[in-house]
């Protein structure tokens, strides 16, 4: 408001030019000012969860037997939370990719029924659901994703995602084995990229905040 009187005071020619100037520039203000917060309802409306992120990128776990020979090697790598089509509907998912390395002469089943995932306050997840759920021959690898859907009512703000650990079901023989994996949420890239400093006030103008 300053720099156009002192815009009209620079032009005695037109000594209303200051006060045209202003008056002129309010209903261009005004269209931005309703415009401006519509921006971040809409921007906030695009959900993503692309902050959720875990470490470590992938946990190598060994399954040994009596003889501390190595029967398996199993890698986790946490895929983070997505929403994913399950039948005719849409649910969000916390999202895993196994891949198993048989080193023994029997083979590997997975038994999707003991896989369990829980949070930093140990409450459950929905049931694993494991693709493919084929079994792993022995002597191979195998890939597999391995899905788990947020409790009814449930989702990433509502839990105590700080911390997630996995629980997996491995049949091998008569012996069902259950190695287990720990995941920390990973806020260094949370507080690096994300959320920038940003200040509200009510008034007429433009400021900058550094």
């Amino acid at each position: 408001m300053w720099v156009g009187l002192k815009q009209g005071v620079s032009n005695p020619a037109r000594p209303g030019h200051a006060l045209k100037t202003m008056t002129s520039r309010w209903p261009r203000r005004l269209l931005v000012a309703l415009l401006f917060p519509a921006l971040f309802v809409s921007e906030a409306a695009c959900t993503s969860y692309s902050d959720y992120r875990f470490s470590p990128g992938v946990q190598d776990i060994e399954i040994r037997n009596p003889s501390e020979s190595v029967l398996a090697r199993v890698l986790i790598a946490p895929r983070g939370i997505h929403e994913h089509e399950h039948g005719d509907t849409t649910r969000l998912e916390m999202q895993f990719r196994l891949r198993i390395e048989n080193h023994a002469s029997a083979e590997f089943v997975l038994v999707p029924e003991e896989f369990e995932l829980v949070d930093a306050n140990l409450e459950s997840f929905g049931p694993a659901e494991v693709l493919p759920e084929d079994p792993e021959e022995a002597g191979g690898d195998g890939f597999f994703r391995v899905h788990f859907a947020f409790p009814s009512g449930k989702g990433p703000t509502t839990m105590n995602l700080r911390a997630l650990r996995l629980r997996l079901g491995l049949l091998h023989g008569d012996e069902v084995l259950t190695p287990t994996a720990a995941f920390d949420r990973d806020y260094t890239y949370f507080n690096a990229y994300y959320y920038p400093d940003m200040r509200w006030s009510i008034g007429i103008g433009y400021g900058a905040y550094y």
